[in-house]
């Protein structure tokens, strides 16, 4: 039957154009397996069953709780262990069931995702650890892993700047900010990962898969702005950065803060957006627009080699303070590093 959307028994519609119409049994999850995935710092949960039924979530504090739609649990309850997972509830209800998982205040949440493996026939839920500062001066974001997202590519140019076609656009210079970061965030001791690495244009979903199978500590995807030409481009000019979970608005906060100190940009303040790729809850994730390349004497420093040093390392900073203040607020020591991280070539 041709519609625009289909509505969910929660109420809530969903884009048919998204969506196929099957006709196949409620997800029966039969049992749970808790394992760790030390790489990511993450607990795994690993149900059994057939299906991949649609998650809602509410996380409060220390508690998590999911609601699997279209689905029931007949398993034993998911073991805790005592210091990170501290409890877990099920319950079936009419046509789904709840997960409640309680958190140790001492090691909190920090992110989750749902992964679904139709081959080996799971639903897996995979629960985060915070990050934290090494105990290395010369090395303090060793452990901390970073998804850099270069804005655009391929046949996706995204804005032209003031200096036209054949001059950089604004995907090159996505690119070449997400290398300059990259390169200092690794002297730091971080682990760096890219969507993209060269003229290529990874799918929106594809970037936001990325994301969920990679679990990194953070994600920025690095973009420059623009304005419509009808308008005086002189006018519009900073740096501005969007999140969508709050866990997101302290890194955004902290990149407006490093890139604008180090460029001398104005101040555009982060806020609420809706954008596709800061649409996941595994870790802190921001869309930062760097700066207006529609703007003549900002894109000008846009494409300028030291200044997009000078960028890479803000953004580099930033993840810094970021982790600093996630330990700060945990009462965690940290390495006693030079306060500037960004400093140094």
């Amino acid at each position: 039957k041709l519609t625009h959307a289909y509505q969910l028994s929660t109420g809530d519609f969903v884009r048919a154009s998204a969506c196929a119409v099957v006709d196949t049994a409620d997800a029966a999850f039969t049992g749970c397996t808790v394992r760790t995935d030390a790489a990511t710092r993450c607990t795994v949960l690993d149900f059994a069953g057939a299906g991949t039924p649609a998650v809602y979530h509410d996380w409060t504090g220390d508690t998590l709780t999911l609601t699997f739609l279209s689905a029931a649990y007949s398993g034993s309850t998911p073991a805790a262990d005592g210091s990170f997972l501290t409890g877990a509830d099920v319950e079936n209800g009419d046509g789904s069931f709840t997960l409640t998982l309680r958190f140790s205040a001492a090691e909190p949440l920090y992110g989750w995702t749902v992964r679904y493996d139709a081959a080996a026939n799971t639903t897996s839920l995979w629960l985060k650890r915070a990050p934290h500062l090494s105990g290395d001066a010369a090395a303090p974001l060793a452990g901390v892993t970073v998804l850099l997202d270069a804005g655009h590519g391929g046949d996706a140019d995204g804005a032209v700047g003031a200096a036209g076609g054949s001059a950089p656009v604004e995907k090159e210079l996505n690119l070449a900010a997400a290398y300059a970061a990259k390169y200092r965030l690794e002297q730091l001791g971080a682990a760096v990962l890219m969507t993209r690495t060269d003229d290529t244009n990874p799918t929106l979903g594809d970037r936001v898969t990325a994301m969920n199978t990679q679990c990194p500590d953070f994600f920025i995807a690095i973009h420059h702005n623009s304005i419509e030409l009808t308008s005086d481009v002189n006018l519009s000019a900073g740096t501005e950065a969007y999140w969508f979970y709050s866990a997101g608005e302290p890194l955004a906060d902290n990149l407006i803060a490093q890139v604008c100190a180090a460029t001398g940009r104005a101040d555009r303040a982060s806020y609420y957006g809706y954008y596709y790729v800061t649409r996941s809850n595994i870790c802190p994730a921001v869309l930062l627009e760097l700066g207006f390349v529609t703007n003549p004497a900002e894109y000008e420093a846009c494409a300028d080699t030291q200044t997009i040093w000078a960028e890479g390392g803000a953004i580099a900073q930033a993840v810094y303070d970021t982790v600093a203040g996630t330990d700060a607020a945990a009462g965690t020591q940290g390495t006693g590093a030079a306060d500037s991280a960004a400093a140094g070539s």
